[in-house]
């Protein structure tokens, strides 16, 4: 997968457009906008710039948060309370 295919997907599409669902969306990827289709609508333009925010915020939300422990002089152990995994 691609940084393209990462960022202008059709769950992003529908999350910017609203009240629309992912299967509903196709989309085309032009130089400085991608046009999203709907089924049963007019094809819609939207900027590269909200799929960029898109991606920001998604990332942000399902971030988690990293308490980092000090175990020595040189060590540190993270440790986020949403998994069980050190290191």
């Amino acid at each position: 997968m691609n940084a393209q295919e990462m960022l202008f997907t059709r769950s992003a599409a529908s999350r910017i457009l609203g009240d629309v669902l992912p299967h509903h969306v196709s989309l085309e990827v032009w130089d400085k906008v991608a046009i999203a289709k709907v089924k049963g609508r007019k094809p819609r333009f939207v900027s590269k710039k909200d799929f960029y925010q898109d991606f920001v915020d998604a990332r942000k939300e399902r971030a988690h948060e990293v308490t980092l422990h000090q175990q020595t002089d040189t060590e540190w152990i993270a440790h986020s309370e949403n998994s069980d995994r050190q290191g």
